[in-house]
């Protein structure tokens, strides 16, 4: 069992978690000025200014001036939270997909700039009415974009501040391993689901630098790896696992499996975690699980010697395949 002690700590581990990715990762000022462009475009469209004209405005005006600052220190905020002391950041050890923080701003830009040209574009084939809900729709998106780089640049940084303490805590007790814990809910991606309760063994992996796949596995990804005390079972840090979690919310489990996978999972005892292709990082097919699984469809029951077709209670079926078994 894991100790008192412990069990708090994770509590809190899992309440900071929770607390940083409800946080507000955005710039308000940015976002004003992303919005002051969408209504200058709203405005030159109206005024029949050439699409030349507005790109070269676009081009022209300052998308996500302080991004890389705001970034950057928020990062050295999260150090001092993590670390208890000040560390400074530096830009071009902060790799992601194989980008700097340099480079993946740049990029957001470049995407931003497109988002912009394409929105004053498509202006000339909606109805004007239209015109603010359109508007309402790239504002977010640019919002969400913005977003989704403080929280996955944010996320490797802070990896790093974890392997930091990792080392000390290797030093002062040891530790077992390391558990993956994500966040489970509609949101949740493939991988994330189907990594949910790993454990990986410091036997096996010296720092969770070692350890594959960890997170941040996607953008926005909010799964993180929490350190296991000498002595103590991972699995009792687990408060529910991924099977648990989608018997529990069947509707949650058809938004993120889809209806067939659902099904397949509900009428069979097999682990949900079981159903993800963890290096494609993809639910399996409905055909892949079958045969992964040696599942009996309509066709083979039908077959099997003795079985009187009205005794068998087919309550779902899939693609013309009955699943239930019993």
């Amino acid at each position: 069992m894991a100790s008192e002690e412990n069990l708090k700590e994770f509590d809190t581990f899992v309440r900071q978690e929770m607390l940083f990715n409800q946080q507000k990762f955005t710039d308000d000022e940015d976002e004003n000025l992303y919005e002051a462009l969408l209504a200058l475009i709203l405005l030159w469209v109206k005024q029949n200014k050439t699409l030349k004209f507005i790109k070269k405005k676009i081009n022209q005006a300052k998308i996500s001036k302080n991004l890389l600052k705001n970034l950057t220190k928020g990062i050295e905020i999260q150090a001092k939270i993590l670390l208890g002391k000040t560390k400074k950041i530096d830009q071009n050890k902060i790799i992601y997909e194989g980008l700097n923080i340099k480079e993946i701003i740049k990029r957001h830009k470049n995407n931003v700039q497109n988002s912009a040209i394409r929105f004053a574009n498509n202006l000339n084939n909606i109805k004007e009415s239209e015109y603010q809900q359109y508007f309402e729709r790239e504002l977010k998106s640019y919002k969400k974009s913005t977003e989704a780089i403080y929280r996955t640049v944010s996320s490797v940084e802070r990896n790093g501040f974890e392997a930091e303490i990792d080392k000390k805590e290797i030093n002062r007790d040891g530790i077992s391993g390391w558990t993956s814990i994500a966040v489970l809910d509609r949101r949740t991606s493939a991988i994330c689901a189907g990594l949910h309760g790993k454990f990986y063994s410091y036997k096996e992996y010296k720092s969770r630098g070692n350890i594959p796949n960890p997170p941040p596995r996607h953008s926005r990804c909010r799964s993180v790896l929490y350190r296991v005390s000498n002595g103590e079972n991972p699995k009792n840090y687990i408060k529910e696992t991924l099977t648990s979690f989608l018997k529990r919310n069947p509707e949650i489990a058809v938004e993120i499996m889809g209806k067939n996978k659902y099904l397949l999972f509900k009428n069979n005892k097999i682990k949900a975690n079981s159903f993800v292709d963890i290096t494609g990082g993809r639910f399996l097919t409905n055909e892949e699980i079958i045969n992964k699984f040696k599942i009996k469809t309509k066709k083979q029951l039908k077959n099997v010697k003795n079985l009187k077709q009205s005794k068998i209670k087919y309550k779902e079926t899939i693609n013309n395949l009955l699943i239930n078994n019993k």
